[in-house]
């Protein structure tokens, strides 16, 4: 039987024993490093651990090696040449001036020599503009990719959609509003509705939500709105407020006009006898809080994706919000800035973010041109200020965005001016524009249209006593709001849109049965210029359909070729007659919701 040992297996020893390896430990650490000083000192480099290689055992071991091989011939080859490419210059250069001396011309000066220099430098910054401008435009090709993609998606959103809700910004609201959205809704189908839904009225006095109510509402049903915030865990509140707790809920986390919203959807839905549940797409400028106003209808964190940057939804997404409202969110619409509207402008729209804006002092330019000097310096705690550089000036000062030598950085204080603009630091608020008399007419008759539909006095009054009661007034809760003025209208690349369906349409024969053209519906328009421009437009587009389908038939018109064209459109439509039958069925089922409480 072996002999136990009578050593501990406890790892405590004594301090003594303790400090005396921990001073050991450094004064190992101490010499190793007295030595490297000494080598780095003599200049000798010690040898670094040796590379074992590629095992023996590694499968396509030899696969692999060839592969490396062929890599650094291919490196020595291209550094042989660039030598010889060298040497030849050097060569070039000596046999010219050889030749200038025998036939007794001077040998170049100074200033030729510079010249040449000048020339040669010219010649390399051409060559690199170019490639600079080359990858300009391969970025612009892969924006208005993406445009069209999201394109695209708001034409689904708003052909699945029986209502369409549109959601501004409060504090501007007319920049986030697109008259060609509206257009193209109406041209989709004339009795679709839309909602407005002025989003985020926790940032604007109350008067100034009830005047932008009472203009939006001349022309189409508007809700106020102010979006659930983020809390702890995974839920999000919903508060039916009072006059007394609507004040709490605006500095809380809870989102406030919900009901509102719900209770027009029921409304509407009830009237119009639907049997099956209301379909709601969510349109909109991106930052506008489309996504975070599903998030407060649902009551849930990560219904739809968020964030505080532009651009968070790429595609559409449906979320059901029970068994008788669906909702799909949709990208945010993209704004054409080359459309007579200027840069600074366009990016106060909030509509991209601020790190890919290449020059953010013309939007600041903006803002110090619409906000009051004074609101700012003392919100800045600055000084006067006599222009928008010495205004950056003195923020990058107080910011400390310095350069070297402490040169202002102006475009980072820039950024962080328009980051303020953008996150509600800075408390704006525009006010709505005077119509004229024949449109308060025209308006008075578009109100009684929708008003029936959704029951809008009953549902605007309660509305009144929940929502805007509490919203704070001008000059109160310490808030120094600035009265701007507006940017105006958002401006809508929409005249891709039918140029695009029309081209899948003959491409991939995926026109939806039932559904009316949108070429036919342009002759609604009263306007003659409006249809001389859209006839134009629609020659166009069948010229480019004819040579495109002349195009396939040189492609795919062998007899038993293969063209993936047609069987992606046959797959289309496939899908959409299964579609078809499924809510035949569903109809016919009997099954009807009850709205009528």
């Amino acid at each position: 039987m072996p002999k136990k040992s009578t050593k501990s297996k406890s790892k405590r020893t004594t301090l003594k024993q303790k400090y005396k390896v921990i001073r050991k430990v450094k004064e190992h650490h101490k010499k190793k490093r007295k030595e490297e000083n000494r080598l780095k000192r003599l200049g000798i480099k010690k040898k670094g651990p040796k590379d074992p290689g590629i095992p023996s055992t590694l499968p396509f071991r030899d696969e692999l090696m060839k592969e490396i091989e062929y890599e650094h011939e291919k490196k020595e080859k291209k550094e042989t040449e660039r030598l010889e490419a060298k040497k030849q210059r050097r060569a070039e250069n000596k046999r010219i001036v050889k030749e200038m001396i025998d036939n007794g011309q001077p040998a170049p000066s100074l200033e030729q020599l510079r010249a040449l220099a000048d020339r040669k430098e010219q010649n390399y910054e051409e060559k690199k503009e170019a490639k600079i401008a080359e990858e300009l435009e391969r970025e612009d090709y892969d924006q208005d990719s993406s445009r069209r993609a999201y394109y695209k998606e708001f034409v689904k959103v708003v052909e699945l959609s029986d209502v369409v809700i549109q959601v501004l910004d409060a504090r501007d609201p007319l920049a986030c509003r697109s008259p060609e959205v509206e257009r193209f809704v109406r041209r989709m189908n004339p009795d679709k509705r839309m909602i407005l839904l002025l989003n985020k009225i926790d940032l604007v006095p109350k008067e100034n939500v009830m005047a932008w109510l009472k203009y939006f509402r001349e022309e189409l049903p508007a809700v106020a709105f102010k979006c659930a915030t983020s809390g702890s865990g995974n839920k999000l509140g919903a508060r039916n407020a009072n006059f007394k707790s609507s004040g709490n809920a605006l500095g809380g986390a809870d989102s406030l006009g919900a009901e509102t919203l719900l209770e027009m959807l029921k409304n509407y839905a009830r009237n119009k006898n639907m049997k099956t549940a209301i379909t709601v797409g969510i349109v909109g400028f991106p930052n506008v809080g489309k996504s975070s106003l599903i998030n407060s209808l649902k009551r849930s964190r990560t219904a739809a994706a968020v964030g505080n940057t532009p651009g968070m939804t790429k595609v559409l997404k449906e979320i059901k919000l029970d068994k008788n409202v669906k909702l799909i969110d949709s990208p945010g619409v993209v704004f054409a800035s080359e459309l007579g509207e200027s840069a600074g402008a366009a990016a106060l729209r909030n509509c991209v973010k601020v790190e890919r804006i290449e020059d953010p002092i013309a939007p600041v330019h903006e803002i110090t041109r619409r906000c009051p000097p004074e609101q700012l310096m003392v919100m800045y705690k600055t000084g006067r200020f006599s222009d928008v550089d010495d205004f950056l000036r003195q923020v990058a000062r107080l910011q400390g965005k310095l350069k070297k030598g402490g040169i202002p950085d102006l475009k980072a204080a820039a950024r962080v001016v328009l980051t303020d603009w953008n996150n509600g630091r800075i408390p704006y608020f525009t006010s709505p524009p005077a119509r004229e008399e024949h449109k308060e007419h025209a308006a008075a008759e578009i109100v009684g249209g929708w008003s029936e539909e959704f029951d809008a006095d009953k549902v605007f009054a309660a509305e009144q006593s929940t929502v805007i009661a509490g919203l704070p007034e001008e000059g109160a809760d310490d808030v120094d709001f600035m009265a701007v003025q507006t940017l105006g209208n958002g401006i809508i690349e929409a005249h891709d849109l039918s140029e695009e369906e029309e081209d899948d349409d003959e491409d991939d024969d995926d026109t939806m049965e039932g559904v009316e053209p949108v070429k036919l519906k342009r002759e609604r328009d009263d306007s003659q210029a409006g249809r001389t421009q859209r006839a134009l437009a629609a020659a166009e587009a069948a010229a480019a359909a004819r040579q495109s389908s002349a195009r396939q038939k040189v492609l795919y018109g062998n007899e038993g070729q293969y063209n993936p064209n047609a069987a992606r459109a046959s797959k289309k439509r496939a899908r959409r007659e299964a579609k078809a039958k499924e809510e035949a069925a569903e109809d016919d089922s009997g099954s009807d919701f009850d709205w009528e409480s």
